[in-house]
């Protein structure tokens, strides 16, 4: 039977970044709202966790609309169930509790393992390298020197250039405790969203947005999230890919 999938002809956020370099925080407020409103909707509305974001699952046409891909690990939560703490996932991208559950008691927030993975995703596009895996940190990293950083390490934080509201909303994804790590719909709401996309000045991505999750044979799920912007926004721009 044949499927009918979207053309994201842009490709993934890691092939963007690899053929067009990094993106600027004005971009990357974009790209998260748009992330976030695809995983309040699959947290919230679907209980799923999709346990696998990072920017090769992350896909993008040329008005920097993003779509959440690769749904092959991705849970539906039973929040009576044991197993319902037990993940798979990318290990440069999980976050603490996915390696030590037991350490974080028996009310684990079994959705901020996404939010965190998605800190270290808007990391990687700004500094162009996985942040667990930069040039300063200890080289031939093996899969357990990797998990004692996530574990045990302080969390990774942006260069001391960007700004203090990107600092800050990253700490928030990156937050050790996943009790105290903000959520989708929390996020969507921090300053730097808020004044990043409400800068007339600086570019802007498209007028509408479809944050869409797609499950792992590329149909659509049920998210179809049109974002109307400020009619103060007047400009836009097209990444060139």
């Amino acid at each position: 039977m044949p499927i009918l999938m979207e053309y994201m002809e842009a490709g993934s956020l890691q092939n963007l970044v690899k053929s067009n370099g990094t993106l600027s925080e004005k971009m990357i407020a974009e790209v998260a709202r748009r992330i976030l409103m695809g995983l309040d909707y699959l947290h919230n509305t679907k209980h799923i966790v999709h346990c696998d974001i990072k920017p090769a699952n992350l896909l993008v046409n040329h008005n920097m609309e993003v779509k959440i891909a690769d749904f092959g690990v991705s849970k539906l939560i039973d929040l009576a169930s044991d197993e319902s703490h037990v993940f798979s996932g990318t290990t440069a991208y999980m976050a603490p509790e996915r390696f030590d559950s037991c350490a974080y008691g028996d009310d684990l927030d079994v959705f901020a393992g996404d939010i965190w993975s998605l800190g270290l995703t808007l990391m990687e596009i700004y500094i162009g390298h996985q942040p667990y895996f930069a040039p300063h940190r200890k080289p031939n990293k093996t899969e357990f020197d990797l998990m004692f950083d996530v574990c045990y390490n302080d969390s990774p934080a942006l260069p001391e250039e960007a700004s203090s509201d990107f600092q800050d909303f990253i700490r928030c994804c990156l937050e050790k405790n996943p009790s105290k790590r903000w959520k989708a719909v929390q996020l969507l709401s921090h300053p730097f969203l808020i004044n990043k996309l409400d800068d007339q000045d600086a570019p802007i991505a498209p007028d509408k947005s479809n944050a869409e999750p797609v499950d792992s044979k590329g149909r659509k799920r049920e998210a179809n999230i049109e974002i109307r912007e400020s009619s103060k926004r007047m400009k836009r721009q097209d990444v060139q890919v």
